[in-house]
């Protein structure tokens, strides 16, 4: 920085300490233009200008040792940054598609059970590929945010189905891999300066509410034959076996549900399917305790994707896609 100010010239940002102009002498009035910009991250710099800059710029190569210097294009934090003839800058992340962005491999048989839970191993694969994805979209992608927006909502808790989604991101990341962003030349009279952010993992359920919370009193007995959802929180309508934590497999228990109700107006017990679209409906007109009892399965085929009604989850789809323009 002192070599950048003190022996070149140049006029540290006051908004972004990373941030440098070149000023042009005063004319008469005391007013000057930008000659040139440099733009710091870590190890990499970015900077363009008039011909006093690039002079200027002669000189960073003679007292610093660059591994690489460019004009016209480059790669900067991570983007290939181009100058077109027209003025315009092009950025795209071609090569960190190519080299980071990987669909997560996945037996035939894996992708037949949608609404199974992740394994700890999965988990960490599904955050990898997440991660990468998220990055890319709000850098250069922004075609991918909103899609990679909804796979962040899937955690704490994701199942194979946003596995297979999160992989269809990742094949349309790569099928289109050279796309980007065109930023067209700006005259300064009207370039205003914006700020854009994400809400990252903010929206996650990892971090929000979810259709039952962790505050609940509610618990799970999982025995030989069953698991069982006792009800210490009053509550009308019927449960369902995805709506919480740590609860068993969807595909490994028969459709069938056994719900007790418990109030100060009646005793009495409900059998009917979980596996319906009418599954959460009201149980009781007051609220009541009790237990709700699902099957395991127990010999022959495990329950498949088709066989369960996803109008469930539409109920654990209640967090906003944050953000922030300034």
């Amino acid at each position: 920085m002192n070599f950048i100010c003190n022996e070149l010239g140049y006029r540290q940002s006051v908004v972004d300490p990373c941030l440098f102009f070149l000023d042009s002498p005063a004319d008469s009035d005391g007013h000057s233009q930008i000659e040139g910009i440099i733009a710091l991250a870590t190890d990499d710099l970015f900077h363009g200008g008039t011909h006093r800059h690039a002079m200027l710029m002669e000189k960073v190569k003679q007292h610093y040792k660059l591994g690489k210097f460019t004009w016209r294009e480059g790669r900067f934090v991570g983007k290939q940054v181009t100058l077109l003839s027209d003025g315009s800058i092009t950025l795209d992340q071609q090569f960190y598609t190519e080299a980071r962005v990987a669909p997560i491999q996945i037996s035939r048989d894996r992708k037949r059970k949608r609404f199974s839970v992740f394994t700890p191993e999965e988990i960490e694969q599904l955050r990898a590929l997440v991660g990468t994805l998220s990055w890319l979209s709000k850098e250069t992608r922004c075609d991918l945010a909103g899609k990679t927006a909804l796979i962040q909502q899937s955690f704490p808790r994701p199942l194979i189905r946003d596995l297979i989604n999160a992989n269809q991101i990742a094949k349309e990341a790569l099928d289109f891999k050279e796309l980007g962003i065109r930023v067209m030349p700006i005259p300064l009279d009207r370039l205003h300066a914006g700020v854009v952010t994400d809400a990252s993992w903010g929206n996650s359920k990892e971090f929000g509410s979810y259709l039952e919370t962790s505050a609940t009193n509610d618990w799970w007995e999982e025995t030989d034959q069953s698991w069982i959802r006792h009800h210490v929180d009053a509550r009308t309508t019927g449960f369902h076996p995805a709506a919480c934590a740590d609860g068993p497999d969807l595909h490994q228990l028969l459709p069938d549900r056994h719900t007790e109700i418990r109030n100060s107006q009646r005793s009495t017990s409900v059998q009917d399917m979980w596996t319906t679209s009418d599954s959460i409906r009201s149980m009781s007109s007051t609220p009541w305790t009790g237990r709700t009892t699902f099957y395991k399965q127990t010999e022959g085929k495990l329950l498949d994707a088709k066989d369960i009604h996803a109008g469930y989850d539409q109920l654990n789809k209640l967090f906003s896609q944050g953000g922030e323009i300034g």
